[in-house]
């Protein structure tokens, strides 16, 4: 997928101007429960029920995701909800926001997200900090909870520290109220 060097620059640079515009997706955050809770204005565990990459008028990409709503923890929000992020992959072209995560279908999550932006776009707080995958332990059962960002692969998730996820439920909770 080659991005002509011109067109590349003005699409980084909107879809930076987009999360710059969103103080709480910033990468800076020491990556503490407290933080991403206080953060966030809306935090969630959903399930990925479909994914669209487009192009916007002007150029840029965004990816839509369709989300089914397994748990609303803090924030207003619908059973099934629209996230829309900045990068993607459309007609062989495409942007990749370091630090943004991307989901896969039918893959369960916690997210911490922002405030919509200008662009109706919602992000996790923190990008990749803010999104926690949601796995079944095949050798227990149990639900374990795993931060996107402990793994640059998000295939390979040996080594990286899983949580339970009903002790993870539970500590959010205890701090949103």
């Amino acid at each position: 997928m080659r991005i002509p060097p011109l067109s590349a620059a003005v699409v980084l640079a909107l879809a930076l101007g987009a999360i710059s515009r969103a103080p709480a997706s910033t990468s800076s955050l020491d990556g503490s429960l407290d933080e991403l809770v206080q953060l966030a204005e809306r935090i969630c565990e959903v399930e990925v029920l479909s994914r669209e990459s487009l192009r916007l008028p002007g150029g840029g990409i965004e990816t839509r995701y369709t989300l089914a709503t397994i748990l609303p923890m803090k924030g207003a929000m619908s059973s099934v909800q629209q996230l829309r992020i900045p990068g993607g992959e459309v007609a062989g072209r495409g942007l990749v926001i370091p630090g943004l995560p991307r989901f896969q279908v039918g893959d369960r999550h916690i997210l911490f997200l922002s405030a919509e932006n200008d662009r109706q776009q919602r992000m996790p707080v923190g990008l990749d900090d803010g999104a926690f995958l949601v796995q079944t332990n095949l050798h227990s059962g149990e639900r374990e909870v795993r931060r996107m960002s402990a793994c640059c692969d998000e295939q390979n998730w040996s080594g990286t520290e899983a949580r339970s996820h009903e002790v993870f439920v539970r500590d959010i909770l205890e701090r949103v109220r």
